[in-house]
């Protein structure tokens, strides 16, 4: 923790200062936020509403004691930073018994520049890596003592996940949430189970009730459609950003006009009873950057991701084609890499020396980047699948005496896995920082791996009191008894 905190320090120290870009996509205009916070998050459709209401608290925070956003917030993300670090530590304490390959696998996390970077911008980055973590932690405390509290407990991260990124589909929840169950069967009591269950469900769907009564789709993010398509042809010329000409209004930076014909057309799709939301019915921010909440996403969207399944019908291997794309010039490129062309991402404000060092020390890179051509670059392209498959092939051998740390493994691997197949099939442009969130289970599953033997810890003793159970072998206490 100290480290972190040091290395946290050194970014500020460096000039990493800390930022509000209010033209990120993802943040609705402020003035709505600030004006009408209730009213923004009705009229809130692309996106879960975790990141617009904390940005909305944060401004009107600034207003009531004339501080600036950016004075409010940075303790705030350090603060979740030091939790996620604490988290980490905790986790590889339990999974990784060795000191010496744990010390390594704590050193990876937290000499990451990545990790200082995403602390010192509003973004949802930093909240989904706590989220997760915390998710594994609580998973693998229900996993050593199944009972109904504990399973809430393991649920209600992973209930803020889905409300935090849209990454994390409700469909995501539901085969975490199965998997919890099953890999606690049959200790954990299924009636009071069933009713933690039933309970996280209905959280989980009251967001997309609400988007359902309000803009006619049940879901977190109207942007389905528009991520479908990356990366596919949907029978019209692609603008220089990639995206589609029927984006004209919204795909360009702020400094650019919209395309000719583009915000009439927008402004024809806004339904009258929403033309006097600016939220919905506003082409553009104060800034001048686009508003990507603006109501005619809804259709436009719907109408590329119809486009996208067309094609895909027509030619199926135009998936693995873009698979492949999204893995080499995505997926396995260092996250802090810029994977439109060369350089580091906007938000690596500083350190870019420590990005290098980093860089070569962790993701092996082999050869010079090219966006253009569609090539394994680096050598986490290719330890990445051995360190997966390795652990599948270890877990398999041990299916039938699994601990609480191998179940929590299962659990990581279940969230690796899946985001895995969100970047390469379905929106992995940027698959590089989509996929660090899951960073740190990797470390943590190779770390497990590297050990190769059990925990002597307590959770050892429950899990094969949970495998004999699911086997049908007379536990230990029944045992004793006879």
């Amino acid at each position: 923790m100290r480290e972190a905190r040091a290395r946290f320090l050194a970014w500020n120290a460096m000039g990493g200062a800390f930022h509000v870009w209010p033209d990120l996509w993802q943040l609705l205009p402020w003035p709505s936020l600030v004006e009408d916070l209730s009213g923004a998050m009705l009229d809130l459709h692309s996106q879960p509403p975790f990141l617009n209401l904390l940005f909305g608290l944060a401004l009107q925070a600034s207003i009531a004691t004339g501080l600036p956003v950016e004075s409010l917030l940075q303790p705030v993300y350090f603060a979740v930073g030091g939790a996620s670090v604490a988290t980490f530590a905790v986790l590889s304490r339990r999974l990784v018994s060795r000191p010496a390959v744990r010390w390594i696998v704590v050193l990876l996390f937290v000499a990451n520049p990545y990790l200082y970077a995403s602390l010192h911008y509003v973004f949802y980055t930093p909240w989904e890596l706590l989220f997760l973590l915390l998710s594994a932690l609580h998973g693998l405390r229900l996993l050593e003592h199944p009972s109904p509290g504990r399973f809430a407990a393991a649920l209600a991260p992973a209930v803020l996940l889905v409300y935090t990124r849209s990454l994390f589909h409700p469909i995501w929840f539901v085969g975490q949430m199965v998997l919890l169950a099953m890999l606690a069967r049959p200790a954990l009591p299924w009636r009071r189970g069933a009713m933690v269950a039933s309970a996280a469900l209905l959280l989980v769907a009251a967001w997309p009730m609400k988007n359902l009564a309000r803009f006619g789709f049940f879901g977190f993010s109207s942007w389905s459609g528009m991520s479908i398509a990356r990366g596919l042809p949907t029978g019209e010329p692609l603008l220089p950003s990639g995206y589609q000409a029927r984006l004209g209004a919204f795909a360009r930076t702020s400094n650019e006009p919209p395309a000719p014909g583009a915000v009439a057309r927008a402004e024809r799709l806004v339904p009258s009873e929403f033309r006097d939301r600016p939220a919905l019915a506003s082409v553009a921010k104060p800034d001048g950057s686009p508003n990507w909440n603006h109501y005619a996403l809804i259709p436009l969207s719907r109408e590329l991701g119809a486009a996208a399944l067309a094609t895909l019908r027509e030619d199926p291997s135009l998936l693995l084609m873009k698979g492949a794309d999204f893995y080499a010039n995505g997926f396995a490129l260092f996250e802090a890499r810029w994977p439109y062309k060369t350089g580091y991402s906007p938000e690596m404000t500083t350190g870019q020396g420590w990005a290098k060092a980093y860089e070569m020390v962790v993701f092996l890179p082999f050869r010079d980047y090219d966006p253009a051509v569609t090539r394994i670059s680096t050598g986490f392209a290719i330890l990445f699948p051995l360190i997966v498959v390795a652990a599948l092939v270890v877990l398999w051998r041990r299916r039938r005496r699994w601990n609480a740390p191998d179940r929590t493994v299962v659990l990581m691997l279940f969230s690796i896995g899946w985001v895995l197949a969100m970047v390469l099939f379905v929106d992995g442009p940027e698959g590089n920082r989509v996929r660090y969130s899951t960073e740190p289970f990797l470390f943590l599953v190779a770390g497990w791996l590297v050990v190769g033997r059990r925990s002597d810890g307590g959770g050892d003793a429950q899990g094969v009191q949970l495998a004999r159970r699911a086997d049908g072998e007379p536990s230990e206490d029944r045992l004793d008894q006879e």
